[in-house]
């Protein structure tokens, strides 16, 4: 949940001290429950998904999430050509993969050889897949 709390936060421009202060509560507290240190109180959690627009259900599970469509920020497209707005993509970890499903619209933290399955099963489904390397 701390993943998708922190993407919703990135993806509308806002620094932990900014949403905290919207929610009536401060940086540190934010940080822990964007990294799964701290789980937010039922009136806490329905307040974020308040702020976002969502229901709670979407912050604990991800359905119903919005997901990003991955864009790399270096990349200028007019918006007249159909171009899209850049967005920030959430930090894997060290040595970790970010596996993200925009059908399914989940994600998960996963090593590299269950990501490279995750790869496999959705080519042999025909679906398009996007490799994104920092």
């Amino acid at each position: 949940m701390g993943a998708r709390m922190k993407l919703l936060r990135i993806q509308r421009g806002l620094t932990q001290a900014e949403m905290g202060q919207a929610l009536n509560t401060d940086q540190t507290m934010i940080s822990l429950w964007e990294r799964n240190k701290v789980r937010p109180s039922g009136a806490a959690l329905s307040g974020v998904a308040s702020f976002f627009g969502l229901d709670v259900r979407a912050l604990e599970t991800g359905e119903g999430l919005p997901m990003p469509v991955p864009v790399l920020s270096n990349t200028t497209q007019p918006a007249d050509k159909g171009g899209r707005d850049a967005v920030a993509l959430p930090d894997a970890g060290p040595g970790g993969v970010l596996a993200m499903d925009l059908r399914r619209r989940t994600e998960q933290r996963v090593e590299a050889m269950e990501a490279m399955g995750f790869l496999m099963k959705a080519l042999k489904e025909g679906r398009s897949v996007w490799i994104v390397a920092e």
